[in-house]
């Protein structure tokens, strides 16, 4: 089996508001994949700024952590950046959220 990669980002918000660690989810891919195919946005390999923003947005929305929709976000977020370091044993417990 391939190894699978925990995802996990750090955003900025223009007010100063930092989130960091936040992980990405099944459930945030699974709204990028609906919202990508609705308003036909590029593929993730084809504009990966877009990606992250949106699973970053979706995280945080998920968590309660941004209560407004992804145009909202759009214009308030300052930074972000995704880790894709953690290797995860598909095999052991998992952990969800920040």
């Amino acid at each position: 089996m391939a190894k699978l990669k925990r995802i996990r980002v750090d955003v900025l918000m223009v007010d100063g508001t930092e989130h960091a660690g936040i992980e990405i989810i099944g459930a945030d891919r699974q709204r990028w994949s609906e919202a990508a195919h609705r308003h036909k946005w590029p593929s993730m390999q084809d504009d990966p700024d877009l990606w992250v923003r949106f699973l970053s947005w979706s995280a945080l929305y998920r968590l309660g952590k941004y209560p407004q929709g992804y145009e909202s976000f759009c214009a308030d977020v300052s930074a972000y950046e995704v880790d894709e370091g953690d290797e995860v044993d598909p095999t052991g417990p998992t952990t969800t959220g920040a």
